[in-house]
């Protein structure tokens, strides 16, 4: 049997995890990035700093790997 997470179970993973964001700045971050948004793009539209937009990446992917996302690779 395969140990790897299927795509239906990321995307509901991905889905829980943007339900329980409460710091719009994140939630603003992860719809634009779902839309295709660059890294550049999101950090001109927030105003954010290169190393604020840093910080609060990591912050996104600790959060998910905590929720439960499995790297690929």
């Amino acid at each position: 049997m395969n140990n790897r997470q299927n795509s239906c179970t990321r995307c509901q993973i991905v889905r829980n995890y943007i339900d329980q964001i409460t710091d719009d700045q994140i939630r603003i971050m992860c719809f634009l990035w779902s839309k295709g948004y660059s890294d550049d793009t999101v950090r001109r539209q927030l105003k954010l700093s290169w190393e604020r937009l840093r910080e609060l990446k990591a912050q996104v992917a600790t959060d998910l790997l905590a929720a439960g996302i499995e790297l690929r690779g």
